[in-house]
């Protein structure tokens, strides 16, 4: 299944490892929800769609769902999400379970207690926070009609966590990590582990170079040639990448550079 999104989506603004958001505190009006333990993206836009976040015993350590919808002007900062949400309201949520796959009814549900519009009904939809808190950004981007029971385009980061990358000519490693836009809330790239391929190398690769996905092997290939990705400028993931770096990177692959201004430090890996 194809996996495109628009070029504008593809700026590095705060880019930032899922690995740094997991464990971090979501925060209500009134007091602590949990802490984020993975989060489910879709795979049309690459946009995360919720954090999976485990209350602890004020609610016998139920898992929920809670959009990036909710996150407040200001967004993330340490280690830290606050949103603008009720411990009320998490506590009478509808249980939609935090397993895929979600349901799309209960997903329904859920959207409707929270008054979060339904992203998958076509026309403008979700693909970034809020720049205040009155209310989520839209753009416009393809998605299918809506699927009964299971979602499948709904999926974990931990599930794909492991996934093989190929490139056109042959196998390149496997899904290692990925970074995120932390104010689009939006997979800017996929951390890919070659130790197979280039010992001791880790390459970028942004979802809009992903041509060909088949979830039930656990593969990804990309529209790009071995020897591209050997030559391709050295990512060091202890040394997160700026501006000139992505925009070297997009150059060397012949792929539109960063738009608007977005580049810029991207936080710890």
């Amino acid at each position: 299944m194809m996996a495109r999104a628009t070029d504008a989506d593809y700026g590095a603004r705060m880019l930032r490892s899922i690995r740094e958001l997991k464990g971090c505190a979501l925060g209500a009006r009134d007091g602590e929800i949990g802490a984020v333990r993975d989060l489910y993206f879709d795979e049309i836009a690459w946009t995360i769609r919720y954090f999976v976040v485990e209350t602890g015993a004020w609610l016998r350590s139920r898992k929920v769902l809670i959009s990036p919808e909710a996150v407040r002007a200001g967004g993330w900062t340490g280690d830290r999400i606050p949103v603008e949400l009720t411990i009320d309201q998490v506590r009478h949520s509808p249980d939609v379970g935090a397993d895929q796959p979600v349901s799309r009814q209960h997903e329904a549900q859920m959207r409707e207690h929270y008054r979060w519009p339904p992203y998958w009904s076509g026309g403008a939809v979700f693909a970034g926070a809020a720049s205040s808190a009155v209310g989520p950004v839209a753009v416009r981007v393809a998605v299918d009609e809506p699927v009964p029971g299971g979602d499948p385009h709904l999926f974990s980061a931990d599930s794909v966590r492991g996934h093989h990358l190929a490139a056109t000519d042959g196998e390149i490693g496997h899904v290692d990590e990925f970074l995120i836009d932390d104010r689009a809330w939006a997979i800017r790239y996929l951390v890919a582990d070659t130790r197979n391929f280039l010992p001791g190398r880790k390459v970028l690769v942004a979802p809009k170079w992903i041509d060909a996905i088949d979830w039930p092997t656990r593969r990804l290939r990309v529209d790009l040639s071995r020897d591209a990705i050997r030559q391709s400028p050295a990512y060091d993931p202890t040394h997160p990448p700026e501006a000139d770096y992505l925009g070297r990177l997009h150059r060397h692959y012949g792929r539109p550079e960063p738009k608007n201004g977005e580049g810029g430090a991207t936080h710890g890996p």
